[in-house]
């Protein structure tokens, strides 16, 4: 915890590379283990060390077999180095994005594991469109399972522990909150699922987003107060008009400590009148 926050003094204040390897420090503490290696690699995405970072969740999937969210992982940070690159370095970024969430989802998982499927099937059907559908994409995924989703607003949450239960919460401008007991609301916001025994993904979505305020929230239901790295680390993925061409992304990361109570807030989303 000591060099995470080192290496965040350093990258508030303008010196990535000297973040970078306070970072990496943690990786040398007898201490250290997998979520260690987790915690370094998503802050040095954070510092802008693609290569470094994808080849330490390259490591996290050799070394975490039994759970689907290494794969995913490294695959959304596989896209966002492509989103630095171009021709055929970027291709080959997005398409191997795509092969890694394509195994995730076609393996028999344990049933805890059960909401990730749809988060993994939406985000690899967006690559499948990006890479310029079925046949140029060289998706193994079944037909069936094909179909790209377009969305006004899509927020993903995940974090970087196990026994620990986060919940997402967005309240819409009407006022209606949804999340695990209210998983659609009276507008067509979907919560897709309460992941409770650790690092998520959890999901809402609405596809014709109504002008105004959305308030994007988190609680920590339950926490492993005796982890050697700290805090979880939550990342909020914030998207307007997911897969379609004016979409862009909020990327937001907060430290979630295990002794809060109540909801935080992480973001609020605005949403426009149409032109």
């Amino acid at each position: 915890l000591f060099w995470f926050d080192v290496a965040e003094w350093h990258f508030q204040n303008g010196r990535k590379a000297e973040a970078a390897r306070a970072a990496l420090a943690a990786l040398d503490l007898p201490t250290r283990d997998n979520q260690t290696l987790q915690i370094v690699a998503s802050r040095l995405l954070r510092y802008g060390d693609y290569d470094r970072a994808i080849r330490l969740l390259e490591r996290l999937v050799l070394l975490e077999t039994d759970r689907p969210q290494p794969r995913r992982t490294l695959a959304l940070a596989l896209v966002e180095r492509a989103r630095t690159l171009t021709g055929e370095a970027r291709r080959g970024d997005l398409k191997r994005a795509l092969t890694l969430l394509e195994e995730a989802i076609g393996r028999d998982w344990p049933d805890q594991y059960r909401g990730f499927y749809t988060i993994a099937l939406v985000e690899a059907n967006r690559l499948i469109a990006e890479l310029g559908g079925r046949e140029a994409s060289g998706t193994k995924l079944d037909k069936a399972l094909i179909k790209p989703i377009d969305v006004g607003v899509r927020v993903s949450a995940e974090w970087n522990t196990p026994r620990t239960d986060i919940d997402l919460w967005v309240r819409e401008p009407n006022g209606e909150d949804v999340g695990y007991p209210n998983r659609l609301s009276a507008q067509g916001g979907r919560y897709n699922f309460d992941m409770t025994q650790g690092y998520g993904p959890e999901e809402y979505m609405l596809r014709a987003a109504m002008p105004g305020t959305y308030s994007v929230r988190a609680k920590t239901f339950a926490a492993d107060r005796n982890n050697p790295n700290g805090p979880s680390n939550l990342t909020v993925r914030i998207i307007y008009d997911f897969g379609r061409p004016n979409e862009r992304q909020e990327l937001v990361t907060v430290e979630m400590q295990p002794e809060a109570q109540g909801m935080r807030q992480i973001a609020e989303v605005t949403v426009g009148k149409p032109k």
